[in-house]
């Protein structure tokens, strides 16, 4: 009996030596397992965070270019009615009587240098015999080459051009009123 008692004394000690290797080994699972999983869920927060910032980062992005988008927008539909605001005090002008006509192109010669030069008609203008009657009495000679525009002239020496056209009027108006007209249009 002592035989067998020995045996068994000897498969306890074992049996209990596995039991304590198998819980350590346990244990150690246990505590990888949750070091990782705290590990693992630290690591799905950040990338989370970091995939919730890009987001936001493009929302930011994408509101930012709808807003510039919408200002130029705006911006463009403003720059065409100045433009509308232009096109129509040239046709105005083009559109006026033979007297103001006339004293329009009488205080443009007035401005005119005192040199001889050349005076060039607009290739529209069918009011050409007012500029012609204005300008008879000065020192310029009236060209038949003809330039570019609905009314008015250009008149040249060997040291200046001036144009007196009806559109280089309505631009040197734009000039200096453009920032008026808008806060009239635009408060």
């Amino acid at each position: 009996m002592a035989l067998n008692d020995i045996l068994q004394s000897i498969k306890e000690q074992a049996q209990k030596e596995i039991d304590a290797v198998k819980k350590q080994a346990e244990n150690e699972r246990s505590t990888i397992s949750k070091e990782w999983g705290e590990k693992i869920d630290a690591k799905k927060k950040l990338l989370t965070e970091d995939t919730r910032q890009r987001a936001l980062n493009k929302l930011q992005q994408a509101r930012f270019v709808i807003h510039s988008r919408k200002q130029a927008k705006i911006l463009e539909a403003k720059q065409q009615l100045i433009e509308k605001v232009y096109q129509t005090a040239l046709k105005n002008l083009k559109k006026i009587d033979d007297s103001k006509y006339e004293s329009l192109m009488e205080k443009s010669a007035a401005k005119l240098p005192d040199v001889s030069g050349k005076i060039f008609l607009t290739e529209s203008d069918e009011r050409a015999k007012i500029v012609k009657k204005v300008i008879k009495n000065k020192k310029y000679t009236i060209e038949k080459e003809t330039v570019k525009g609905s009314g008015g002239f250009v008149f040249s020496s060997k040291d200046i051009d001036i144009d007196n056209t009806f559109e280089a009027m309505v631009d040197s108006l734009r000039k200096s009123t453009q920032t008026e007209v808008s806060k009239i249009l635009f408060g």
